[in-house]
C-alpha cells in the first residue's frame, strides 16, 4: 500500500511540474511578444517618415514569422507535455 501511495504521489508531483513548465512557457511567449511589439513601435517612432512604413513592415513581417515558429514550437511542447501528463494520470489509476 505504501509503495502505491508513493507512486501516485510521484506521478502527481510530475503532473504539477509539467503544469508549471507549461505556465512558464506561456509567460516567456508573452514577454517576447511584448518585447517585439515595443521594438516595432520604437522603430516606427525613430525612423524617418519616408522609410518608416517599409522598414516597419519588414520588421512586422519578421516578427510574425518569428512568432509563428515560436507558437508552433510551444504548441508542440504543450501537446507532448499534456500527453505525458495524461499518461501519468492514467497510470496512477488503480
Amino acid at each position: 500500500m505504501a509503495i502505491a501511495t508513493v507512486a501516485v504521489n510521484d506521478r502527481f508531483n510530475s503532473v504539477q511540474w509539467l503544469n508549471e513548465k507549461l505556465r512558464q512557457v506561456s509567460e516567456v511567449t508573452l514577454r517576447r511578444t511584448f518585447m517585439w511589439v515595443r521594438v516595432v513601435v520604437h522603430l516606427a517612432e525613430v525612423l524617418p517618415v519616408g522609410h518608416a512604413i517599409e522598414q516597419v513592415t519588414e520588421q512586422v513581417t519578421g516578427f510574425l514569422k518569428y512568432m509563428e515558429e515560436g507558437v508552433a514550437k510551444i504548441l508542440s511542447q504543450k501537446y507532448r507535455l499534456t500527453a505525458l501528463s495524461n499518461s501519468l494520470l492514467d497510470n496512477s489509476q488503480p
